[in-house]
């Protein structure tokens, strides 16, 4: 049976993630209840920001006042 050293070294192009998990740091959730909406409002906003052709800065700026809005 193959070993994982021996699939990393037929399949090359997984060096770069695994290159990464020396620097990976714990995902910590917004705080509240309503952390899964502000992740979801900040994901949608990202996406809208690089392929949404409007004004970046306003989109992030919407954005970041719904999310806050929804802080505890």
């Amino acid at each position: 049976m193959p070993s994982f050293g021996d699939w990393v070294k037929a399949h090359p192009l997984v060096e770069p993630n695994l290159a990464q998990l020396a620097i990976l740091e714990p995902w910590q959730s917004m705080p509240g209840a309503s952390y899964r909406q502000i992740d979801k409002t900040m994901m949608d906003a990202a996406e809208l920001a690089v392929f949404g052709g409007g004004d970046v800065a306003e989109t992030l700026r919407a954005a970041q006042d719904q999310a806050q809005s929804l802080m505890p």
